[in-house]
């Protein structure tokens, strides 16, 4: 019982620093903490502006609320053992998601692959890190 309560002081702590911190961002981070958001390191500038090389990002991993056309997502590249982070440009009558980067010139996408399933999405990103 001891133990149990030692494990659940350091993440109600986090939840209570972090509501007091007030950030608008502060309920993903409350999130993260208590694993209900992945972390995922951006790599290349495929979708610059909106993130670059190295920015962290928070996943919602495994929701169930359809996608949208604006969502960015983490899916696994369809062709390559690599994953991918881009935006939903539009959702097709059978479910699969046409996806493009936001860096064209930087981006392999489904100008390339062209739709993704379902299947392949990780989570939608929820915020930066």
């Amino acid at each position: 019982m001891l133990k149990t309560a030692r494990w659940l002081l350091l993440p109600l702590l986090a939840v209570f620093l972090l509501l007091v911190w007030g950030q608008p961002r502060s309920w993903e981070m409350v999130l993260w903490a208590l694993g209900r958001r992945r972390r995922f390191r951006v790599v290349e500038n495929s979708m610059l502006p909106t993130f670059r090389d190295g920015d962290e990002v928070l996943v919602a991993v495994g929701e169930k609320r359809p996608f949208s056309p604006g969502d960015i997502v983490i899916a696994q590249h369809p062709l390559k053992a690599m994953k991918m982070i881009k935006r939903v440009d539009r959702v097709l009558a059978d479910g699969r998601l046409f996806l493009l980067g936001d860096n064209p010139a930087e981006s392999s996408d489904s100008r390339a692959f062209g739709p993704v399933a379902p299947q392949l999405i990780i989570g939608r990103v929820t915020g930066k890190f």
